[in-house]
Parts: C-alpha cells; structure tokens; sequence
C-alpha cells in the first residue's frame, strides 16, 4: 500500500512538472516572454460546453432540472460582455449571458436562461431576460384520468363498485391505472429600462410576462364523500407584471415612489371529469366539476422614504396600497335542482393599507438604539352572497336541521406590531441586546377575533479569546386569543353542533413559548476552523383541551475545517433537527380520548476533500449522508361503558423513513491561461419507506376500492449515477 501511494504522488507530481514546463516552453527565444501575473488583463469573457451521462434516477432526483432517467445529454453556457475603454471617454458597455444552453431532447424543455443587458454608464441601461423553469412533480404518478377528465385505457363511465372491501372493484381499478409523468414548465420573459439622466433622479420600468403550463397531482370526490380518485390538475397560467418607478437620492434624503399591476390569467376555468363509479346519483349528474384558480388582477402604490436626521440618527418609511380585484364566473354546475347563489360571478375585491417606520440611532458611542412601527390592514370588501338549498350535489335540501339561508362572510385582518431593541457595548469585544415587541391582530369572521402578543429577550455577543467567539440569546411570549369559538365555521353554515367546541386551532390559541439559541466559533492559528450553532423553541398552549396541546423543535449542528496534507483542505459537518408535535382528540361518540404524538427527525453526515495537486489541477471530494424518521405513537383512554374495541383502541402506526446519500467526485485541469478542461462524478442513492406504499391485496378487508384509486406517485426511491464532461474558455 505504501508503495502504491509514493508510485501515485510521484505520477501527480510528474505531471504537474511536465504541464508547467509545457506552458513555459509555449514561446521561441525571439518572442516576448509571458506577461507577468501583475499584468495580465482580467478575463472578462466565458463560455463552456459538458456532455454527461445518466443512468436510473427519477422526478426526485432532479426536480427542477428535468434531466430524463437514463441517456445522453450535454450543454453549454456564456458570459459575453464589451466595454468602451475609457481612454476614449466611451461609457457604452454590452453584457450576455446564456445557462443551461441545451443540446438534448425531452419530454419536459430545458431549464435555459438568457439575459442581455446593454447602456450607457451614467445615463441609460436596458435589460432582456428569458428564464425556463422545469418542476418535476413525479414519474410515476397513477391515475384513472388524463388532464383533459377524461378516463383512460378504455375504462367506461359508472363501471367500478366502490364498496368498501370490493376485491372485484379492486382488481378493476389496478387494470385501468395509468402511471403518467406530472409536472409544470414557466418560461419567464421580461425587460427593463432605466434613465439616470438627470442629477439625483432614477427613473425604471419594467414588464415581465410568465406562461405555466403542465399538470400537478391532486384528487376529486364524485358526489359520495367515499369516492375519490387521484387526477391530474391541468395548469396553463399566464402572469403579466407592470411595474414603474421614480427614486430620488441625496445624502440626506432618499425617495422612491412605485406603481405595480399585476394580472393572473388562468385560461381554463375548471375541470371537469366523467364518474367512474357505480353508486346513489341524481338526474343530470356525470362526473365532477372541479373550480380552479380563479383570474385576478391588483393594482398597488408604493413609497419609500429614507431620511438622515443626524451621522447616527436614522428614519426609514415604508408605504402601499393595494386594490386586488376578482370577477370569475361561477362554474355552472348543470345536475343541480336549484341554484345554489343568486350570482353568476364573484364580484371580489379587498383593500390593503401597509405601513412601516423603523428608527434606529446612536446617541452614545456604546449605545444603539431601535424602534419600529408595523400596521398590516387587509379590508375585504367582496359580496357575500345568498346559499339556497339544495346544500350538497346529491340534492339534500336540510342539512344537520337547518333549512335556513346562509351566507358567505369575507374574512378581513388588521394586525400592528410595535419593536423596540437596546444594544450596549460592555467592553471593546463583548455586547449586551435587550428586545421588546407587542402584536395586535384583528380578525373578521374568524374563530378568535383578537391575538395579542408580547415578547422580550436578550443576547450576548463576545469574543471569549483570540479566535473564540460566541453568542448566547433567549426569547420569551405569551399569545392570548380572546374570546375563541371553535364552533364558529360550523354555526356560519347552520350547524348546531357542539362537539368542536373545545378544538382550537394552534395557529390562533392562546400559547407560551421560550426560545434559546446560541452559537460558537474557534478559529486556531494553523488554519483550522470550528463552529457549532444549537437552537431550541417549545411551545404550550394552556387554554387547548383539544387539538395541538404542545410542541417543540430542537437543532444542533457543528462543522469543521482543516488541512489533511499539503494542498489538501477537509471539511465536515453534522446537523440534527427534530419537530415534536403532541396532540389530543375526543370521540365523543365512543367516549374515547386519543392522544397522537408526532416526532420528525433528521440527521445529516457530510465530508469533503479539496486537493489543489499543483497549479493546474485541483480535485475535490464531497459525501453527503441524510436520514429522515417520522413517527406516529398513538394512545387511547377509554372513557366509555362496556368493553373497549378495535374501534376505540389506538395502534401506533408504522415509522416512515427515508435515506440519502450523495457522493459527487470532480476535478478540474487548466490547460492554458484560458482553457480549463473537467470532469466529475455523481452517485446518488434514495430509499423511502412508508406503510402507504404497501398496498394490500385485494382479498382483504384492508383494500378498499378507495385506497387503489388514490395510489398517488408511490415510492420516489431511486438509484442514479451520472458522468459529465466539461469545457470552458475565460478570454
């Protein structure tokens, strides 16, 4: 071994000898010998070519570069750019840039991107730009429907039994399944133009233009809440933006004031699908229609101020309003016995106000100061419309007892927030932070009309010793929810129901949370680099009986950096996260209480080598290990007569798990001054285990009609390599 080593440096340092004594011996001895690395002019043009190979793989495994599972693929990229020299007193500049140029093709384009950007320094500048976006959602997706609706493989209308335990319905569902590719494609397209003729004054606008089109995975119920199957949602957007702006900037004061429109155009309105099932229906019914994202516009004004009372003194202003308006038809939903609204569109509009004024200052040489005001008011002001009967699809003209009238309220917010922060220098390496903030937030039409909020910390920051440093900080608030009426979305549609009076929801319910993080750093005299971070939230929420009752979310990571050997650097790194979640539910009906508790972890295991051989040749070396484990510990307490079921006895479910690892090799040679030549490896290895993808047969009282027809994209685990080669030029 120690024989193969010393052959091996000896072969690397052969040729690192042999290509330098090449690039000295590019000249005869009547030619002017090489410029000196002072003099050389700095390149300010590239272009570069790869060609690469891939095999196995999957829509995970680049999901939003869109390279196919397995084949040959290859492209190019540039950096172009011209200037007038100065000597001549030009000032006209020219740049171009053009990424991910590709050669190959694919079912989903390429991600490419182009930009060129071309004035005159100090008086105008124009920007065109081009980006392709490709989002992967899955390549293995199974679905009874195309993106049209319509059912596939010959599968009829109203031919699957979707009784609970129906093998025979089962085994009909998997014949007609189709695994299909799902995802999206943006090509973005815009421009701007700026004049900065005159003395203090900018003056921009810009448009830009965005088309999606493609499908993403989602599911519809067909008139039973029983029936549902797995679709795919068709998307085909269109999002134009406006923008015009004037600044003004002095030393002093500095201005900007700015009109945005913006308009979401989305050219199919619903999809509308044939019901595959046999089962109860009414007169007219066929399949379900379902609402897509509805066309929209907003206008908005913004202004920005900026304003240098003293040299330490500061007062910076942030203003807008919006107008967002929404006028889509109402899909018409032909099998209904009565109209449900006495509309035939939306007629949608809401207000907002934003205001934000931030004040920091210096008053003495260790003390800083800061304070800030932030008044967020969104005023729906949308018609609410009248709901008649029939309630449901299916005709029911009473629901849960209530034949009344209701309506649709428009939810509105007002929250402010107040901020103020001390900062104290105690000594030349050490300073003390003492914070405040209190938020009010006003709702209409909500479970609790009023949060209000309080918090207040502190931090330290010090240099402990030549190279140590560290910062420990700490944070304390308290939420109130006033008045919470868990009922209250129910009693909006008639229902008289009591059961979820005592289920809060934990983004609003009153809550008690404590807050540490700290970090330290080493930095030690012979180039070595340590660092550790660690941070720790736990959140109760004392006023919920049901519902989120605590949880906690715990992080710790460290990294370190050193040199392994002449030329080479080493990097590690480890983190670990973790999100607990503890809940509580009752079932009124069985008088069971259910506790769930939910625990997320991750670990992630990274190491890295970076060998500079010599001059011309540099190899790096990186490995990344990645666990995830999400699991489900269930508990029950019977509270009810009799003996406790299977009904009412909790199961812990199975843990869900997922591995990755990623090992990348790359290395690059310089040829010349200007001609690099690379090539690198990557090996990619996901494995994801979770009890939905185990799909039961069909002759057990487990496979239900309804868990085949929503298999969804099934496992993403994937195996993937790849090889690229590379070419590039800087002049």
């Amino acid at each position: 071994m120690m024989f193969v080593k010393i052959l091996r440096s000896g072969a690397l340092a052969a040729f690192c000898t042999l290509t330098a004594t090449a690039q000295a011996d590019e000249f005869d001895i009547d030619e002017a010998p090489a410029v000196s690395p002072a003099k050389k002019p700095v390149p300010m043009n590239e272009a570069g070519v790869h060609v690469g190979a891939q095999r196995g793989g999957s829509a995970a495994f680049n999901r939003f570069g869109g390279t196919p599972e397995s084949g040959v693929f290859g492209g190019g990229w540039f950096h172009l750019q011209q200037r007038d020299a100065a000597e001549g007193g030009g000032t006209f500049y020219l740049k171009a840039d053009g990424e991910n140029v590709d050669f190959r093709s694919n079912a989903l384009p390429p991600d490419a991107a182009a930009a060129v950007r071309m004035g005159q320094q100090g008086v105008w500048d124009l920007r065109l730009h081009y980006d392709g976006i490709v989002f992967r959602q899955a390549d293995n997706y199974h679905t009874l429907f195309n993106g049209s609706g319509q059912l596939l493989n010959g599968l009829t209308p109203a031919s699957i039994n979707a009784t609970s335990t129906n093998a025979a319905g089962v085994a009909r569902v998997n014949q007609y399944l189709s695994a299909v590719e799902v995802g999206t494609r943006r090509d973005r397209a815009g421009g701007a133009f700026s004049y900065t003729g005159l003395e203090e004054w900018k003056f921009t606008t810009r448009l830009d233009h965005e088309h999606k089109h493609g499908t993403k995975a989602n599911s519809v119920m067909f008139l039973s809440n029983s029936n549902f199957a797995s679709i795919l949602e068709p998307v085909n957007y269109d999002t134009d933006r406006f923008a015009l702006n004037a600044a003004y900037t002095t030393r002093p004061l500095q201005a900007q004031i700015s009109y945005v429109f913006s308009n979401f155009t989305n050219n199919i309105a619903e999809y509308v699908t044939r019901d595959p099932f046999i089962g109860a229906t009414h007169a007219g019914y066929d399949g379900t229609r379902y609402s897509l994202p509805p066309s929209n516009s907003e206008h908005r004004l913004k202004a920005q101020f900026g304003v240098n009372l003293t040299d330490t003194t500061r007062i910076a202003t942030n203003l807008s309003y919006g107008l967002q308006l929404q006028n889509e038809a109402f899909a018409a939903r032909h099998y209904e016995q009565a109209p449900r609204l006495g509309a035939s569109t939306y007629d949608g509009m809401i207000q907002t106000l934003y205001g934000n004024v931030v004040m920091t200052a210096r008053p003495l040489p260790d003390w800083t100061l800061r304070a800030a005001y932030t008044a967020d008011d969104r005023d729906n002001m949308s018609a609410s419309y009248w709901q008649k009967p029939p309630y449901r699809a299916d005709g029911t003209a009473v629901f849960n007892g209530n034949t009344g009238i209701h309506t649709n309220p428009a939810y509105s917010f007002f929250n402010q927030k107040g901020e103020a922060e001390v900062g104290y220098r105690l000594t030349r390496s050490t300073k003390l932070t003492a914070d405040y903030a209190y938020r009010n937030s006003l709702r209409s039409d909500s479970v609790t009309n009023r949060n209000e909020e309080s918090t207040y910390g502190g931090r330290v920051q010090s240099t402990l010793a030549e190279g140590l440093t560290g910062t420990l900080g700490y944070a304390h608030s308290n939420r109130q929810a006033t008045v919470f009426l868990g009922n209250r979305g129910w009693n909006e549609m008639g229902r008289t129901v009591t059961a979820e009076s005592g289920l809060k929801i934990f983004s609003y319910a009153a809550r008690d949370r404590d807050e540490a993080k700290a970090n330290l750093n080493t930095v030690f005299g012979d180039g070595v680099v340590v660092g550790t971070t660690a941070r720790w939230i736990e959140d109760r929420f004392p006023e919920t009986l049901y519902g989120v009752t605590n949880n906690h979310i715990l992080s710790l990571g460290g990294d370190a950096s050193f040199p392994a050997g002449p030329g080479v650097t080493a990097h590690l790194f480890y983190t670990y996260m973790e999100n607990f979640t503890g809940m509580k539910m009752n079932a009124s009906a069985t008088g069971t209480l259910w506790t769930l508790h939910n625990t997320d972890s991750t670990h992630a295991l990274g190491a890295g080598l970076e060998w500079k051989v010599c001059d011309s040749l540099k190899i790096t070396l990186d490995n990344v290990l990645t666990y995830g484990n999400t699991s489900f510990e269930e508990g029950s307490q019977w509270r009810g007569t009799g003996t406790a079921s299977a009904a009412n006895t909790a199961t812990n479910l199975p843990d869900s798990r997922s591995l990755l690892n990623s090992l990348k090799l790359s290395g690059e040679y310089q040829v010349s001054d200007g001609l690099f030549l690379g090539l690198s490896g990557l090996w990619e290895r996901y494995s994801s285990k979770d009890y939905l993808y185990n799909q039961a047969a069909a002759s057990t009282a487990n496979a239900s009609t309804a868990t085949v027809v929503l298999p969804g994209e099934g496992s993403p685990s994937y195996n993937a390599g790849q090889v690229i080669a590379s070419a590039r030029m800087l002049w």
